[in-house]
């Protein structure tokens, strides 16, 4: 030992220094630890935690590592395994090489293995393959230890040949304890989050969802899966009974509040199954269950509990009641049996239909219905086809509990398990021999008039057909009469459907009684029917038939309380001479039976080859109506209106002409009725209409803003329905102004209905428009209704005019009409004006406008609008 004086202490500056040195690294060293330690609360995976704890200690400035280094994990699935988790710089190389780490394998493994600390200035010589080109350098190995358990190493690069001072390695073992805090907590809070996920994976599978609801705050707790049931989220709903209850079924709610109610008075557990509405609109079913958790003063203080989506469950419940029902009521005997072929379960029709209650079939097998018709070979075949496709499908005869034998149509079906074993067969049958009875019953049904028994239009035309045959063969004719009852439509409307069909019975036995046994009489529907006579010698013959149908039909029929005469009209046609075959025989006599109609009923009439023709021209003139509706042939012309107080043109009637592609001009009387009665009429008033107001509208700006355009309504036209929505569109459409449109409706139209009239007809004053009464006197007028009629004109009819003056009569009418329509304070139009001096009878009287061929014709748009700029008017007396 040196002499104690010669000892040199250090100075206390130096004391100081030293001190103030290690209490800053000690200041440093507790930020690392801090820094390290906030890692765990960033939220960050544990991956990022550990890549910047790793990034941290490296770059610490006071301690001699290099920018480089690793973190490694124990595998939990592969005990004493590393596994390089994290890592800064390091060659590919080595990350190959110790990607996975057994313990002891290299120093990495030893500190794992060894649980201890281990620093090394330079690389171990045994080592250095693993590390490649690298240069040498120290190596600091920390394992990363909770308690008693390794989580990992931590691995850290120096500069070779350094020497490990004394601080270094409590340092680094505080950071590895440090580092295994974290790595522990983050790996329970992914466990946690592990268990959540798989936790609600479960509710979800099972569609359960948790909830608990705290009674005294009166707030509720719940999973994500309850959430997802009741379709909300839990930032739009305030979790308090009664929002819970807001989701109930309205249907439901009362009977959710009673049970809530009872379990917290009683104590007892909840459960219930209801149904809620969800805020989509969507109707799910749910059970929920709930047990009670009493507060310290032993009241009710919680209900927790789970709730359950059984909407699929309710359904498939459904399904299986619903199949039940269908296996009990259907009419098809089924059986089911085991895989050994033993019944177990039959429904009421095998009962019914092989008398064998299900005491007695059931537990025994089929073979107790054997008939012993078929051979071994025939239940082989089938067995065969059973095994192999699963499915059989025939005819078979079986017998009866009292012995019968009878056919059914059997169909047999393998049930498989969710293995694909067959478990079950299902046998459906149903009896022959009733299928066969209904199969004739049908036949008759299809064939026959359900009303009279009598044949109906396929019977006929069938055996139509077979009589043509024989007629060729035989060289004989056939006849077919079309016979149709008149005004058979006012029985009906006055007596009723009941009574008329108690009328059309008594008309087939009537007709039955007028011809011989083997004829065929038919009822081709409604209030028609057929004769066929077969193998006719002479046309000549079937005239006394008619006319004996004619005068049988003379005498009143007895409805019950009622009495009617029926007259019918009656068409006749021959084979060969009116046709070759049964539909064109048929047709042809219904077209003599409607000339028989037209010609005034209650006769009959022998088909003509004029009659097609008439026909034939009918349909070729509605298809060229149609076309022409579609490529917009017909025009409008106007014929002027002139005012008889001051000559000048007052207003035009629209009137359509037809102008079809080549030119033609067909008359309005060829074509105006025939469209009235298909009912394209309204198609046609529309385009008239609509371009009538766009011509008309160009001259109320142009020439005179008094002007009234006239447009005619059909009395088709006048009963459609949706006539003021169509009116009032095409005004709009067009900008033409109410008050300067006059529609003109015909007498016979309005007298139709007076009451549904004058309803109408006040709807269309609504609009502003005026109303003209057209063809005035021509038909029944009702002076009580014409004075209640909202007219604002009378349209004189032509009938009147034409013999003006001279003719009494005409005068008288004329002159009655002009005082009329003067009281009721209505305007006149007297139409059909043709010479000087009927205009000078009608201006005597006070007539309003005239229109005729004394001013104009009807004209088209242009030569209408020339009129109108010439300021053409009607000279009149001064």
């Amino acid at each position: 030992m040196p002499p104690l004086k010669n000892l040199q202490l250090p100075s206390p500056d130096t004391v100081l220094a030293l001190t103030a040195e290690k209490v800053e690294q000690l200041r440093r060293q507790q930020e690392i630890i801090e820094q390290l330690l906030r890692l765990s609360f960033t939220g960050a995976s544990l991956a990022e935690q550990l890549d910047a704890a790793l990034e941290l200690l490296v770059d610490i400035p006071w301690m001699p590592f290099t920018a480089k280094g690793g973190i490694f994990l124990a595998d939990s699935a592969d005990p004493e395994t590393l596994t390089l988790f994290v890592g800064k710089n390091i060659p590919q190389s080595l990350r190959e090489h110790c990607a996975r780490l057994k313990f002891g394998e290299c120093l990495c493994g030893i500190a794992a293995r060894e649980r201890k600390y281990i620093f090394t200035p330079l690389l171990p010589h045994r080592q250095k393959i693993r590390y490649g080109s690298m240069e040498d350098q120290s190596h600091y190995i920390v394992p990363i230890i909770l308690g008693d358990q390794l989580l990992g190493i931590l691995m850290l690069y120096g500069p070779a040949g350094h020497t490990s001072k004394e601080n270094e390695r409590p340092f680094l073992e505080t950071a590895a304890s440090t580092l295994a805090l974290l790595i522990e907590r983050q790996q329970a809070a992914d466990r946690l989050r592990v268990s959540e996920e798989n936790l609600s994976k479960a509710q979800r599978i099972a569609q359960l969802g948790y909830w608990d609801w705290d009674v005294r705050n009166n707030r509720i707790t719940r999973s994500q899966e309850v959430f997802r049931i009741f379709g909300t989220t839990p930032r739009e709903e305030p979790a308090t009974l009664e929002y819970f209850l807001s989701l109930v079924h309205p249907d439901d709610v009362e009977a959710v509040t009673t049970s809530i109610q009872a379990a917290l008075a009683t104590n007892s557990r909840f459960s219930l199954s209801h149904r809620i509405l969800r805020p989509d609109g969507e109707v799910r079913i749910v059970h929920g269950e709930g047990d009670i958790a009493m507060a310290e003063d032993g009241k009710p203080g919680r209900i927790f509990g789970t709730v359950q989506d059984i909407t699929l469950l309710k359904h498939s419940e459904q399904q299986l009641t619903l199949a039940a029902q269908v296996f009990e009521s259907s009419i098809e005997g089924i059986t089911i049996t085991d895989a050994n072929g033993v019944i177990q379960s039959v429904n009421r029709a095998f009962t019914h239909i092989t008398g064998y209650s299900p005491e007695e079939a059931v537990g025994r097998k089929p073979s107790i219905l054997k008939s012993d018709r078929h051979d071994a070979a025939f239940y082989h075949v089938m067995w065969q086809a059973l095994l192999t496709t699963g499915h059989w499908e025939g005819e078979i005869w079986n017998r009866r509990k009292n012995g019968e034998v009878y056919p059914e149509w059997l169909t047999i079906t393998a049930i498989g398990d969710d293995f694909g074993r067959i478990s079950h067969y299902v046998a459906v049958f149903h009896d022959m021999s009733e299928v066969r009875g209904f199969e004739e019953q049908l036949r008759f049904q299809t064939q026959h008039d359900a009303l009279t028994n009598l044949p109906n239009r396929t019977l006929l035309l069938d055996r139509l057909t077979v009589a043509i045959g024989h007629a060729q063969r035989t060289l004989k004719q056939v006849a077919v009469l079309a016979i149709d009852l008149d005004n058979f439509k006012h029985v009906n409307d006055s007596l009723g459907h009941t009574v008329g069909d108690l009328l059309l019975q008594q008309v087939a036995l009537r007709l039955n009684a007028c011809f011989p046994p083997d004829t065929t009489i038919a009822r081709l529907g409604g209030d028609d029917f057929a004769v066929l006579i077969e193998q006719l010698a002479n046309e000549q013959n079937v005239i006394p038939l008619a006319e004996t149908v004619i005068t049988a039909f003379a005498q009143p029929f007895n409805l019950s309380i009622y009495e009617t005469v029926i007259t019918v009209s009656i068409g006749i046609t021959f084979f060969p001479s009116d046709g070759s075959d049964a539909g064109n025989l048929l047709k042809n006599a219904e077209l003599a039976m409607y000339r028989a109609k037209e010609e005034g009923k209650n006769k009959y009439r022998l088909f003509t080859r004029t009659m097609n023709a008439q026909v034939v021209h009918r349909l070729s003139l509605e298809n060229n109506l149609r076309r022409a509706l579609e490529r917009c042939e017909f025009l409008v012309y106007h014929q002027p209106k002139v005012s008889l107080a001051t000559g000048r043109i007052a207003g035009m009637e629209a009137l359509v002409r037809w102008r079809t592609q080549d030119g033609r001009l067909i008359s309005p009387l060829d074509f105006i009725p025939l469209a009235e009665e298909t009912g394209l009429i309204i198609p046609i008033g529309e385009q008239v209409l609509r371009q009538a107001c766009l011509d008309a509208g160009t001259w109320l700006g142009k020439h005179d803003d008094r002007l009234v355009l006239s447009v005619n309504l059909s009395p088709r036209q006048f009963l459609q329905r949706d006539l003021l929505a169509t009116l009032t569109a095409i005004l709009r459409e067009t900008n033409f102004p109410a008050q300067r449109l006059e529609l003109e409706i015909t007498e016979s139209a309005v007298m139709a209905d007076e009451q549904a009239a004058i309803a109408l007809l006040l709807e269309l004053k609504g609009l502003g428009v005026r109303l003209a009464l057209d063809d005035f006197g021509t038909g029944y007028s009702s002076l009580h209704y014409l004075r209640k009629l909202p007219f604002d004109t009378i349209k004189m009819d032509r009938s009147f005019v034409k013999d003006l003056p001279g003719e009494p009569s005409c005068e008288a009418i004329a002159i009655t009409i002009l005082t009329l329509a003067h009281t009721l304070g209505m305007e006149v139009v007297a139409e059909g004006v043709e010479t000087t001096e009927q205009l000078e009878f009608l201006r005597s009287r006070n007539c309003t406008e005239i229109q005729g061929y004394l001013f104009s014709p009807p004209v088209e748009a242009d030569a209408f609008g020339a009129m109108l700029r010439r300021k053409m008017g009607l000279a009149l007396p001064g």
